[in-house]
């Protein structure tokens, strides 16, 4: 047809700009018989451009890509013009670079293919022209993000896991209190070193004090709890952390095994984070953040995320102003263990209803 033999005519005169316009600069729609697409070229480390640009010349070879160096003569179609471009290659132009960027190199293939009659294959790649998924792509925000399941346990040997870590983290934390009191006493270290129990006291006894104490932890882990029902349905990397995590330790646990699993770890961090590391910093807002920062951090593992130790980083500044008010640790106790068994219990009844013979 008279379409096919222009364009066969036409095919032999593309020319391909290799990318020696500045990386990010647009390239100007200055005539329609010079470059009939714009596109913004991606940035590489040697500054030069990526992507490149098709521009349609008719007759002798094009020289559009050379500059002009004396704007006051114009330019003759031998230093850079060229014939006008026939309609039909105006439209298969037109028509690939109404697609979008991220597609704009293969509608301008296909489209190529097309008017020279030849088959193109229809399966969109991944990336146009085989380059990679840039580094650091974030995820579409409410996506929902997949995390790779953690190996299944028994019931035995999540709570062996449980008992052990909290005897580890709470003979650690008693060790390290009962060396400030002898450092304080002995005047070790020029008497930098203060009496950590006297600063950060255990409950030793059950008073009226020591109630208001216990009801104000009640009400924090109620705090605890609403917030991070709200950050379920609100932060889909948060919940895939919790789903991820709670799936392992407490889908085999049964009955009363669940308080064991809430109640061991809160007391024993709280002996190390709040009555050790808190008062060794400073019992002030210094003291409170370190010992937060670093009880979020040690949350990442076990198939969580930053999202969950961002949470738990501020779970633990609240449980360390919370010692720091009440200046013993019984309340921060209260709270997280009470935080941890609610929150147990309603992934529980969400999630494994049906092992329980529930509805």
């Amino acid at each position: 047809s008279g379409l096919s033999l222009r364009w066969k005519m036409m095919s032999s005169q593309l020319l391909r700009c290799r990318g020696t316009r500045p990386c990010g600069e647009a390239i100007p729609r200055t005539s329609r018989n010079q470059c009939q697409l714009r596109a913004l070229a991606p940035a590489r480390s040697n500054g030069t451009c990526g992507r490149s640009v098709l521009f349609v010349a008719a007759g002798k070879k094009s020289n559009a890509r050379r500059k002009n160096k004396n704007p006051k003569r114009a330019a003759t179609p031998e230093e850079g013009s060229a014939p006008p471009v026939p309609a039909e290659v105006e439209v298969v132009l037109s028509e690939a670079s109404q697609s979008s960027e991220n597609k704009l190199d293969e509608e301008i293939a296909g489209a190529i293919a097309r008017a020279a009659g030849k088959k193109v294959d229809a399966t969109p790649s991944a990336t146009p022209f085989g380059q990679k998924t840039p580094i650091g792509q974030k995820t579409p925000i409410g996506k929902k993000t997949e995390a790779q399941p953690l190996p299944d346990v028994d019931r035995e040997r999540v709570l062996d896991a449980c008992v052990n870590t909290s005897i580890i983290l709470a003979i650690t934390g008693l060790l390290l209190r009962q060396f400030s009191d002898k450092a304080a006493t002995s005047g070790w270290f020029g008497g930098a070193v203060a009496n950590w129990n006297q600063l950060m006291p255990l409950p030793s006894h059950l008073d009226s004090e020591t109630g208001i104490h216990l009801l104000l932890g009640v009400g924090a882990a109620a705090a605890v709890t609403a917030g991070r029902v709200a950050l379920l349905s609100a932060w889909p990397d948060f919940k895939t952390a919790t789903d991820t995590s709670n799936r392992q330790v407490l889908t085999p646990l049964e009955g009363l095994d669940v308080l064991q699993v809430a109640a061991y770890p809160a007391i024993s961090e709280e002996i190390l984070f709040r009555g050790f590391l808190l008062p060794a910093v400073g019992v002030n807002l210094a003291g409170i953040a370190v010992a937060g920062v670093v009880f979020g951090v040690l949350h990442i593992p076990g198939g969580r995320n930053p999202a969950f130790a961002a949470w738990a980083t501020a779970v633990g500044i609240l449980y360390g102003a919370l010692a720091v008010y009440t200046h013993d640790l019984a309340a921060p106790m209260v709270a997280h263990a009470v935080a941890n068994y609610a929150s147990a219990s309603i992934w529980r009844a969400n999630n494994l209803a049906h092992q329980d013979g529930r509805a």
